[in-house]
């Protein structure tokens, strides 16, 4: 989704962002800082944050295996 949506092409992912103890994608939480064209629209969050999480499948469960 980086490269989709970030602008991403190659390295590391910079919208991964350290939480805590915990990683998350920067696209769930702060979508604007991310997405190219939105940096100064802040108010695109709460339309675009629930879009990504649902996209990735957020809260349904971990599909790693251990």
């Amino acid at each position: 989704m980086a490269r989709d949506y970030a602008g991403v092409r190659e390295g590391p992912c910079p919208v991964l962002i350290r939480e805590g103890d915990a990683w998350r994608c920067g696209l769930t939480i702060a979508p604007h800082r991310y997405v190219v064209g939105l940096q100064s629209k802040p108010f695109a969050d709460a339309a675009l944050a629930p879009m990504f999480a649902e996209m990735l499948g957020i809260g349904r469960g971990c599909d790693a295996e251990i």
